[in-house]
């Protein structure tokens, strides 16, 4: 962290809709298009970072104490903030790893503050519940209850374009 912000994103839906009509609540987000995340993959891959992402959490908490979790993508970061994502992957052509996967959304991910705070998310809902907050308020990083409704910036990677 003594190079400036970082940015983290998960491979994993990192919040659901809430709010929504009772017929709506497993439909996908919008943006999500084939892909939501209640569907079979969206769901294991979700299920699967409800336990890994805490984990991995908690093990950067430990080793970047400085750290300050944010999802605030349109502020300028501070050298110590670190911006939390999802990266949503779809129709990269060839069999890749989720490692791979990540890395490519990651690549999306505008460094400059002028293009990050016009930058728009791939994913939006108008009222969600933030699972990457919640997981930050589990592992004991943040207190502030408030991360729980935070939008989640979600950066997605198109097709095999650079």
């Amino acid at each position: 962290m003594k190079m400036g912000p970082l940015a983290l994103g998960f491979e994993a839906p990192m919040f659901v809709p809430y709010g929504r009509k009772r017929r709506d609540l497993d439909k996908a987000r919008k943006g999500e298009g084939n892909r939501a995340f209640s569907a079979s993959a969206g769901a294991c891959v979700l299920t699967k970072g409800l336990v890994i992402v805490p984990y991995i959490l908690e093990k950067l908490r430990c080793s970047a104490k400085a750290a300050r979790p944010t999802f605030k993508r349109r502020d300028r970061l501070c050298e110590r903030d670190l911006q939390l994502f999802e990266a949503f992957v779809t129709n990269v052509g060839e069999a890749v790893s989720h490692e791979a996967c990540a890395r490519l959304a990651l690549k999306r991910f505008p460094k400059e503050w002028e293009k990050r705070a016009s930058f728009e998310s791939a994913v939006e809902e108008p009222c969600t519940m933030n699972l990457l907050g919640a997981m930050l308020l589990r592992t004991g990083w943040t207190d502030d209850v408030t991360m729980l409704s935070e939008p989640c910036l979600v950066v997605r990677h198109q097709g095999n374009s650079n």
